[in-house]
């Protein structure tokens, strides 16, 4: 199953992932899963920071709902302490539905252990930069829009 050809990010249109209209995304619409598209959301070289995640964004060749996928490395601890850490940063982004902008892919990197760290700690941490990512968000946007080889 291909992605649709290229648009402007966030345009509106009729792709696989909003072709219902009433439907919410499943996890399956709102996740990266392919290598690619990790590869291609680190070389943007768009990012937010803050003190436990560096957030990649690059723009969705689709346009459908944003996605987003998750990388632990084993620095930040064993197996169940990494889980953990996806486990509450998914549950974060469901409860902010409105933190990822259509039309967009994220990558998440966990930069240090969530040892002590409350769902509500978490929450708080994304409302912090949600302002921020949407910003970065709208302004690659307006890059990617502009005609290529426009002279001013």
């Amino acid at each position: 199953m291909g992605r649709e050809p290229s648009r402007p990010c966030g345009e509106a249109g009729s792709s696989p992932a909003n072709e219902h209209q009433g439907r919410t995304p499943s996890r399956r619409d709102r996740t990266l899963r392919r290598r690619v598209d990790y590869l291609r959301v680190q070389q943007s070289n768009v990012r937010v920071t803050t003190k436990h995640f560096v957030w990649l964004l690059a723009c969705d060749p689709s346009s459908g709902p944003g996605r987003v996928g998750m990388t632990t490395s084993r620095k930040i601890g064993a197996a169940v302490v990494r889980n953990r850490a996806r486990r509450l940063l998914r549950e974060a982004l469901r409860a902010l539905p409105s933190f990822l902008p259509p039309g967009f892919d994220f990558v998440v990197i966990v930069r240090s252990p969530l040892t002590g760290l409350r769902m509500q700690d978490v929450l708080d941490e994304l409302r912090g930069i949600e302002r921020l990512v949407h910003k970065r968000a709208n302004a690659l946007a307006a890059v990617l829009r502009e005609p290529r080889g426009a002279d001013a």
